[in-house]
């Protein structure tokens, strides 16, 4: 529906003579008088407001942004329809801007730019549509919420261990947060067309059937299995979403495999969630908590698959999920897990997740020729240093236990190579120290630095 609204028009030379007198003072910036009156043509989202002046604009805008404000933007995907209420994202019409937006059309640019502007108004309309304010932390959390139903991460062809077959492959999709941010703060100004066709793009497997067929993939070179607790839901969520970015990655010869490259970001637009993670020495809630454990057991399965490591990183404390030594902790940007392929074959990294258990596997065209081992040749232990911190609250000669100390270790793990029942090879893979975490008791009584002093004031 267009309403007309009749605001005592200025006449087409007017405006140019206006446009002129403005001038070198108006410049490109939007500089208009106080007074001034929309130029004949220019409508607000299919609202004629020519020839209005401030006060009636801003009575204009108010009564839409009222109406705009009570509104849903439908977004549509697959046939489903989702509402956002603008309340749920703090969307707000900008009442000044828009009106500022309204009396600037025709009014920047050059001379030449703003005649030709007035023109085209008066003989063919010029839109000016509302403006909106949107809170983009509110706006991000509500479209996440959507994405974590839409997304699906893509399934590489994948070989059936126990079975021989290969697992067929199947494309991923996910949802285009930028593009669908601008379209839903787009329509969030409009008064009409509210509605947003979901941009979602199709992400193909890295492997497929065929490409397991022409590489000849067929025989189990290393696995390592390790255990996880299935109640922590964030955490098993973390995990198997890693394993699906990690699983039917293949790896040429002497090609180099990089985790951070394979996984991505840990963050909330590629569906991780919150977990406890170890920052620090400390274990704190983190994006991503549960990636280090499936960088643990990969990295055991390495090497075991006798593969060279070039980066891995121990964790700052104790694991329980692997031996110690044996852990790889990951950063996006800054910690990696990598490893060279020196076999002279490509190999398959898979991935899989099985109740509470995750495993993960290097695949390749030929049986190993060698057995691998891994053993911790030496392991020193630290005990925990106390830290006594004296309290007013504590009854004299009590003590009080407020964070329990954990020993620190120095390891050294090997990895031996066997063939035909004799050592080939013996390397050192690390040497590790977890550091002790201090055991902080509280004591009874007090100290001189607790004494109030403040009474030597007065001496």
């Amino acid at each position: 529906m267009v309403v007309r609204i009749k605001c005592g028009l200025a006449g087409l030379f007017a405006a140019i003579f206006l446009a002129a007198t403005l001038g070198a003072a108006a410049g490109a910036g939007g500089f208009y008088l106080a007074g001034s009156r929309a130029f004949t043509g220019v409508s607000l989202d299919g609202l004629d407001v020519g020839g209005c002046d401030p006060a009636t604009l801003t009575d204009i805008v108010r009564e839409l942004g009222e109406h705009v404000e009570r509104q849903p933007v439908v977004l549509i995907y697959d046939g489903h329809r989702y509402t956002i209420m603008p309340a749920e994202i703090g969307a707000r019409i900008d009442v000044p801007g828009t009106v500022r937006a309204v009396l600037r059309a025709g009014r920047h640019g050059s001379l030449a730019e703003r005649a030709r502007a007035i023109v085209l108004a008066r003989r063919q309309g010029l839109l000016v549509s509302l403006s909106v304010s949107v809170d983009r932390k509110r706006l991000r959390d509500v479209l996440l919420k959507l994405a974590s139903e839409i997304n699906i991460e893509p399934r590489s062809a994948t070989l059936d261990i126990e079975t021989g077959t290969i697992v067929p492959e199947r494309p991923g999709r996910r949802l285009v947060l930028h593009r669908l941010e601008a379209g839903v703060m787009e329509a969030a100004g409009r008064v009409r067309e509210r509605e947003v066709v979901v941009p979602v793009e199709i992400i193909p497997p890295k492997v497929g059937i065929a490409d397991i067929k022409r590489l000849g993939i067929a025989h189990l070179v290393s696995s390592y299995r390790t255990l996880f607790d299935p109640s922590n839901s964030n955490r098993v969520h973390n995990i198997r979403l890693t394993a699906l970015k990690l699983n039917g990655t293949l790896v040429r010869p002497g090609g180099i495999f990089s985790f951070n490259e394979t996984v991505g970001p840990r963050e909330r637009e590629y569906g991780f969630l919150e977990a406890r993670e170890i920052v620090s020495n400390e274990f704190v809630p983190g994006i991503g908590g549960g990636v280090c454990q499936v960088a643990s057991t990969l990295y055991n399965a390495v090497l075991l698959a006798n593969q060279e490591i070039i980066e891995r990183h121990p964790h700052s404390l104790p694991v329980t999920y692997v031996p110690l030594g044996r852990d790889a902790t990951v950063y996006y940007g800054t910690l990696d897990l990598r490893f060279q392929n020196v076999l002279p074959y490509p190999i398959l990294v898979q991935a899989e997740v099985t109740g509470s258990e995750i495993t993960t596997s290097i695949i390749g065209s030929k049986p190993p020729s060698v057995e691998v081992r891994v053993i911790t040749e030496r392991m020193e232990r630290e005990d925990p240093p106390v830290i006594e911190r004296v309290s007013r609250d504590i009854p004299q000669g009590e003590r009080v236990v407020e964070q329990e100390g954990s020993c620190g270790y120095l390891v050294t793990t090997v990895r031996l190579v066997v063939k035909n029942g004799k050592e080939v090879r013996r390397e050192t893979v690390s040497v590790d120290r977890y550091p002790p975490v201090p055991a902080i008791v509280r004591v009874g009584g007090w100290s001189p630095s607790l004494l109030d002093l403040s009474f030597l004031s007065h001496i």
